[in-house]
């Protein structure tokens, strides 16, 4: 009989990892079975597991208008796993440099030690995955690394992040969005609230975080666990809106970092300020600890939302050694006074700018999507000019502006040059150019700057922006009607032979004649046409969504075409006849369909030139059913009639 590894006396009747798979008797499982003590990648140790008294899983929540497509996301929670209660984090070198008095750049070397193995990471208290990512599944093995919180009243954007160890990249993904930060082995639980309302007295359930945590607008970067070896993170963030104190001119910059684990020392801290800046004190360093009151209600992420950090208690460390034992937010509180009268700072878009339709971007997204930001500080108590001149080299029209700043004042502009048509007709593939900006200010340059950007191939159509902290997007999908071009000399031809077919087109009084002209089309165009099983979609990078549209020319010329070509074909026809078409989105694929004086029908354009007419309608209107039954916003309806009436046209090299 094997004894018991532990008290040497019982019965050994189950492995225990923490001692080498030994065998351990039922008493000294138990009594000893704890965090701390265990392995907890073993079978036996229990799992823990969420409240949810409201009987729904609200994960991350998001709000999109159907005109514009701005999506604005709600702030979401962030659980640290329990396992980091046993982590240490070393950051041998953390190094601020202040880029402009706008623009942070961060550099630090961070080594994580602990006897807890990196797969026990959330093994055990799983249910925070779901809590901190939703239903984004691929991000569930990202793990929080860093946080920098913000008190600035206007939000702050990453630029620019590299995770490195040993030279090579490491893969990541970062936020914006999670700000209510649990602490280890905080979990959710629910109170009761009595509301006295019209109705009488009635219960409201709140949640809440049952431990402590800390809750305010934050960047966060996530990736995977590496003990026992430097890791380099950089980052660039930046406040693209800053108040300027009239009084003393200062500008407070306050940098709040926060290494989530249970240990953290940090050996060196280097700063550089910004040029045309001098410190007006030394920077001071503050502690801040965690609330255990914070609730866990979701607000849009907008802007200009002004929400304070909620933290327990806030000290000041008087020693320049830091070596913290529990979990805090470690701040440096920059104030620094300008030696400049005006300053000028740009911010350059890492999107890829789509040829075809960045013009029709700016008649609808033109406070949104801009390929730069200008900001134009004024230091002094006088009012003075300043001159924009942009151009996206090769491709724009010069883009020139005059602005007025008053005292102590900013102003901030929006650098949209419209792209030269007769360059994006020959642009048949993706162009890397630069931006330029150059701002004049009472006689002398104050910004010249010369940026790379990227311009996409002219059949090439972005569906959805967002921006790199993830905590707002814009859906694009409404342009797709630019590929649709019912006056093109080929789609005129598909309409002449369909009406040869029946004696006729564009003289339907009801369904029923309607019908009998779109079945024509059909008929005609299935007689050479084939469906193609291209991608629906690829990204240029994560934040991105794109995607080759063929023009109804190009797909007529080919004999074939994947889903969206077909569809844009098929619309275009529609259109063509005076028939009101929709384009009709769904995941990873899209149909047609069109307005009638009964129901909306629709077709699944991929069977053309195998199935006939009615089989085609008959799975468009199943497909339609499948998705819309879903109600879970997996589907849109694109009404071409109400997008060209914010004169939305196709460009003409798409006839």
């Amino acid at each position: 009989m094997e004894k018991c590894i532990v008290c040497n006396n019982r019965k050994g009747r189950k492995p225990c990892l923490t001692h080498g798979d030994g065998l351990i008797c039922t008493l000294c499982c138990g009594s000893n079975r704890s965090w701390p003590y265990c392995n907890t990648l073993c079978r036996f140790f229990p799992e823990e597991e969420r409240e949810n008294l409201l009987g729904v899983k609200i994960g991350q929540m998001s709000i999109t208008r159907n005109d514009t497509g701005e999506t604005v996301r709600f702030t979401s929670n962030c659980f640290l796993p329990n396992v980091f209660e046993f982590f240490k984090c070393t950051i041998k070198n953390l190094d601020l440099k202040f880029l402009n008095s706008q623009t942070l750049s961060v550099e630090a070397t961070i080594n994580f030690q602990s006897k807890k193995s990196p797969d026990e990471v959330y093994f055990k208290d799983k249910w925070k995955k779901e809590e901190n990512w939703g239903s984004f599944e691929y991000l569930y093995n990202y793990y929080p690394l860093f946080f920098i919180f913000t008190e600035i009243n206007y939000k702050v954007f990453p630029l620019k992040t590299e995770l490195l160890m040993n030279s090579h990249h490491l893969d990541f993904t970062d936020s914006t969005v999670h700000w209510n930060v649990g602490m280890p082995f905080s979990k959710v639980k629910t109170k009761r609230k009595h509301i006295s309302g019209p109705q009488g007295l009635q219960i409201q359930l709140e949640e809440y975080i049952d431990g402590s945590g800390f809750r305010g607008n934050n960047y966060a970067v996530f990736s995977s666990i590496h003990l026992n070896i430097d890791l380099k993170l950089k980052f660039v963030l930046t406040c693209q809106e800053r108040n300027i104190d009239a009084d003393d001119l200062t500008l407070n910059f306050p940098i709040k970092l926060f290494f989530p684990f249970k240990e953290v020392i940090i050996e060196n801290i280097n700063h550089v300020v910004p040029p045309g800046f001098k410190l007006n004190k030394k920077p001071s360093i503050n502690l801040y600890n965690p609330s255990n009151k914070i609730g866990l209600n979701k607000i849009p992420i907008q802007p200009k939302y002004k929400h304070n950090l909620v933290y327990d208690s806030k000290e000041n460390l008087l020693s320049d050694k830091i070596a913290l034992n529990s979990y805090k937010i470690f701040e440096l509180d920059f104030d620094f006074v300008p030696t400049v009268k005006s300053e000028a700072l740009t911010f350059v878009t890492t999107y890829p700018i789509p040829s075809s339709i960045y013009n029709s971007i700016n008649k609808l997204y033109s406070e949104t999507f801009a390929p730069a930001i200008v900001s134009v500080n004024n230091y002094s108590d006088k009012t003075i000019n300043a001159s924009i001149i942009a151009e996206i080299q090769e491709v724009s029209n010069l883009f020139e502006k005059d602005i007025v700043i008053g005292p102590f004042s900013q102003e901030i502009v929006r650098i949209t040059p419209t792209l030269k048509e007769g360059v994006i007709q020959h642009l048949h593939h993706i162009l890397d150019t630069a931006l330029t900006i150059k701002v004049i200010s009472e006689g002398k340059t104050i910004l010249r700057s010369n940026d790379p950007i990227q311009v996409l191939a002219r059949d090439t159509m972005i569906w959805e922006i967002e921006d790199p902290g993830r905590s707002w997007a814009i859906d694009l999908s409404n342009l797709v009607v630019s590929w649709i071009t019912p006056h093109a000399p080929a789609v005129d031809e598909v309409i002449s032979t369909a009406a040869r077919k029946i004696g006729g087109m564009g003289c339907f009084v009801d369904d029923a004649s309607m019908i009998k002209e779109i079945k024509a089309i059909y008929d005609t165009i299935s007689e050479d046409i084939r469906y193609v099983n291209r991608p629906f979609s690829f990204g240029t990078d994560e934040h991105v969504s794109t995607q080759r549209i063929l023009s109804p020319k190009q797909t007529l010329n080919e004999s074939s075409g994947n889903c969206i070509d077909l569809t844009v074909l098929f619309a275009s026809c529609l259109e063509a006849l005076g028939i009101k078409p929709f384009v009709v989105l769904v995941p990873q694929h899209a149909f047609v369909g069109w307005k009638c004086e009964s129901s909306p029908e629709f077709l699944e354009t991929t069977v053309m030139g195998v199935e006939d007419f009615f089989s085609a309608i008959e799975k468009g209107k199943k497909n339609y059913e499948t998705f819309n039954s879903s109600n879970e916003g997996n589907i849109k309806l694109i009404d071409v009639e109400k997008i060209r009436g914010k004169k939305i046209y196709p460009p003409s090299w798409f006839s």
